[in-house]
């Protein structure tokens, strides 16, 4: 109680016009009487509290200068190609030193390269960033009328996603006008594996990339049907790979299920895919046989923007006789209707 008076008490006399300049004294007492009756640490953290409301500190961190500086120094190289590090500490006005730090930190992480003459240039790596966001925004303009299309006839959620680290984004959505209903966030961190658009995409990874996946997944499952091992996952993945799309059955959550199909690269690379969600009782088995046709001409279409001409699709085979994952018993939750409605939304 004394600190956050003592705090109120110096924040009142700045806000009515209180000189910092003039009045050191009673800063000084400020100081002093909070670190007698407290530690220095809640001495430095009230008073800064204080002159940041007022605007008088500006909390910048050092380190945020370093990540700017970094930063400044790859725009610089993108723009003027290779430069020794005294040309970029002559051309940003830096020290020659902090260059010299920050260029070690981005060649160790990959993003620049020293050249044999000492000169840095940008790598490869950022090359392949670029290349990346440059194809979200191309597959996200070229699929943009699929989602339309899928989401109109069957008026339920249509999304496109890619999987990063471990985890699915979504890159575009159009949602179901149905009141009950899945609302997927830009922002909404999924396992990949627990959703159909991840599992389309983890069936047609390389070897290599799927095993680090699994490496650095979480297993936690979320309800009585989530593949909680790497061995349930590879079981799946062969599945979808023999039959084409892949199927999310209350994975993620009780009553939610989905359907979709992976969008692969020239080099048979799933870069995104295309699927539908919707709750239980409306994304039936007959829904889902026709739905798949759908996402899968969809899928075709888009591929073909990534793909050389080929008239061979093996990958996606449609199978005429798909029965889908069987419902789980009523025995197996006691999460009640009003639960299971709002666990659709979350």
């Amino acid at each position: 109680m004394f600190l956050k008076s003592l705090q109120s008490l110096l924040f009142f006399l700045l806000s009515t016009g209180f000189s910092l300049e003039k009045n050191f004294f009673f800063i000084g007492v400020f100081l002093a009487l909070t670190m007698f009756f407290f530690s220095h640490k809640h001495c430095l953290k009230a008073a800064l509290t204080v002159l940041t409301k007022r605007g008088l500190v500006e909390t910048t961190y050092p380190y945020n200068k370093s990540v700017g500086r970094g930063l400044k120094i790859v725009e610089l190289l993108s723009e003027q190609g290779a430069l020794t590090d005294k040309q970029i500490a002559a051309t940003l006005d830096y020290n020659l030193l902090t260059v010299q730090q920050l260029l070690s930190i981005y060649i160790e992480a990959g993003y620049i390269i020293s050249n044999p003459d000492e000169s840095y240039d940008l790598s490869i790596k950022i090359i392949d960033i670029s290349r990346k966001f440059k194809q979200r925004c191309e597959v996200k303009d070229i699929a943009y009328n699929h989602l339309k299309y899928l989401s109109e006839k069957y008026n339920e959620t249509a999304t496109l996603g890619a999987i990063e680290d471990t985890h699915l984004t979504y890159i575009d959505k159009i949602d179901s006008m149905e009141l009950l209903r899945f609302v997927p966030q830009s922002e909404q961190r999924i396992t990949a594996h627990l959703t159909a658009l991840g599992k389309s995409i983890l069936a047609y990874l390389p070897e290599k990339d799927l095993l680090r996946y699994c490496h650095f997944a979480s297993w936690k499952a979320y309800t009585l049907k989530s593949v909680d091992s790497k061995e349930k996952l590879l079981l799946r993945l062969d599945q979808i790979r023999r039959q084409g799309f892949a199927i999310c059955d209350e994975e993620y959550s009780i009553g939610l299920r989905s359907i979709a199909v992976a969008i692969l690269d020239s080099f048979n690379y799933p870069r995104f895919a295309i699927g539908l969600w919707g709750p239980t009782s409306r994304l039936t088995p007959e829904t889902l046989r026709e739905m798949k046709v759908d996402l899968i001409e969809a899928s075709i279409e888009i591929s073909k923007y990534y793909t050389v001409p080929s008239n061979n699709k093996s990958y996606r085979k449609i199978d005429t006789n798909f029965v889908p994952i069987p419902e789980p018993k009523k025995t197996a939750s006691k999460r009640g209707f009003l639960e299971r409605a709002l666990g659709m939304f979350l």
